[in-house]
C-alpha cells in the first residue's frame, strides 16, 4: 500500500496506481533521500520544508519488488558500474572532476557529468563550486552517501577479489559444462 498523504487525506492505494498518480512529485522529490539524509543536511531541511509547504508527509511503504516501485530507480542507478566506481572514489573525500576523469579509466566526461548530475540529484554527493579561474569544482558524499560506502566498497572490491573464479566459472559456461 502506498504511503503518500495529502493533507489530512490520505490516497491508499496500490503501488502501481499511485506510483502512477503522484509520478509527477515522486520525479522531483527523492522521498529516501530526504527521509534517510541527516536532520543537519541543508538538503534535507530544504526537502522537508518543501514538504511542510505542500502539506506532504511520507510514510515509507515502499516494495523493491513492486514494479511501479520508485526504489527501483535508486537501485538501478546504483547497480551501474560507473556510479559505483564514483562513489567508491569518492570515500576518501572530495575530488575535483579532471581528478575523477583520470582515476576512473575508460568514463567519458558526458557519462561522468551525467552520472555526477544523477547522483547529486538522488542526494548522494554534492557538488562544490570554487570562484577561481579556471572554475573549479569539487565532489564530495554526503551524509546520505555515506551511508552506502561500506556496501559499495564490498561490491566493487568483491569483483576484483573473485574475478578469476568469474572468468573459470564463465569459460565452463560456455565450454557447456553446466555442472560447475
Amino acid at each position: 500500500m502506498c504511503g503518500l498523504h495529502f493533507g489530512a487525506s490520505v490516497h491508499a492505494h496500490t503501488p502501481s496506481i499511485c506510483w502512477k498518480s503522484c509520478f509527477h512529485w515522486l520525479d522531483t522529490f527523492d522521498c529516501d533521500a530526504a527521509k534517510e539524509s541527516t536532520s543537519s543536511s541543508l538538503g534535507s531541511q530544504r526537502e522537508t520544508r518543501g514538504l511542510q509547504e505542500k502539506n506532504l508527509t511520507v510514510d515509507k511503504a515502499y516494495d523493491v519488488y513492486e514494479d511501479g516501485c520508485p526504489t527501483r530507480q535508486v537501485l538501478e542507478r546504483l547497480a551501474e558500474k560507473w556510479a559505483l566506481l564514483i562513489l567508491d572514489r569518492l570515500e576518501g573525500g572530495p575530488i575535483r572532476f579532471n581528478h575523477l576523469r583520470r582515476d576512473i579509466k575508460g568514463i567519458s566526461q558526458k557519462v561522468l557529468s551525467q552520472t555526477l548530475k544523477r547522483l547529486e540529484r538522488d542526494g548522494l554527493i554534492s557538488r562544490t563550486i570554487f570562484a577561481t579561474v579556471p572554475v573549479t569544482v569539487e565532489y564530495a558524499l554526503t551524509p546520505l552517501g555515506r551511508t552506502l560506502t561500506e556496501t559499495v566498497s564490498a561490491f566493487t572490491h568483491w569483483a576484483e577479489r573473485n574475478m578469476e573464479a568469474v572468468l573459470t566459472a564463465q569459460a565452463a559456461y560456455d565450454a557447456g559444462d553446466r555442472n560447475g
